[in-house]
């Protein structure tokens, strides 16, 4: 078939695909490999990303930039829409702080919100990867999670402003004692 349009999924336009079937095609430079992934609306939104693996960009919404290795960096604020289980769960936060952010900023803090009510604050003073999990409360379906980063990180040497290096994030089943 000819006159087919290349769309790159990471920019905003990418999302109006999302309602019909489609393709697309992700390069993994680092491993050398190229990734299929097929999607259709009627497929349900992941409950759990690995950066790595964040092939389903339906559930990455404002605020992403592109897959650079195990990490997506975030905007000062990004948000994400994911479907939570039923049932008692955590959602779980994994990011990777650089050594030159600390530098840059002195520490990284955020806060997590699920359809604007509040999960859970940290602040990062150490570099290198952290995990972080706030029970989430009752309820299952398509959610909202937004990410709010302060203080921004300026890109070195760009106009850029970053917020996290997030490796993973999502709900994993609830722990002793989460609602």
């Amino acid at each position: 078939r000819t006159g087919l349009d290349a769309i790159y999924a990471d920019l905003p336009q990418a999302e109006s695909l999302w309602g019909s079937r489609l393709v697309y095609l992700n390069w993994d430079a680092d491993g050398h490999q190229l990734r299929i992934f097929e999607h259709a609306p009627q497929y349900p939104l992941p409950g759990y990303l690995s950066m790595p693996d964040s092939l389903d960009h339906r559930a990455l919404l404002a605020g992403w930039f592109g897959l650079s290795g195990k990490i997506r960096w975030t905007e000062p604020r990004a948000a994400a829409r994911l479907q939570q289980p039923p049932g008692p769960a955590q959602f779980q936060l994994s990011v990777y702080v650089p050594s030159a952010q600390l530098s840059a900023t002195g520490h990284a803090h955020v806060s997590a919100r699920l359809n604007d009510a509040v999960l859970g604050e940290a602040d990062f003073t150490t570099a290198g990867p952290h995990t972080v999990s706030w029970n989430a409360p009752r309820g299952a379906g398509p959610v909202r999670i937004d990410l709010a980063t302060d203080p921004p990180y300026p890109a070195p040497g760009g106009s850029r402003q970053y917020g996290l290096a997030v490796m993973a994030l999502g709900f994993v089943p609830a722990t002793n004692g989460a609602p």
